[in-house]
């Protein structure tokens, strides 16, 4: 399993990381909230599973 990590309320995928992550087989199996301590922020990992 793999975490795709971005600031909450950011962005979200690029669509290239989408297309490269669709190209590669990964699918999205989930997506949760944590703090990250470094950042000082909350951050939203996407949570991605090759097959």
């Amino acid at each position: 399993m793999l975490a795709y990590r971005r600031p909450r309320g950011g962005e979200g995928m690029a669509v290239a990381d989408v297309a490269l992550r669709d190209v590669a087989g990964f699918r999205i199996t989930g997506t949760e909230v944590a703090y990250a301590n470094a950042r000082g922020a909350e951050i939203e990992e996407t949570l991605l599973r090759l097959g």
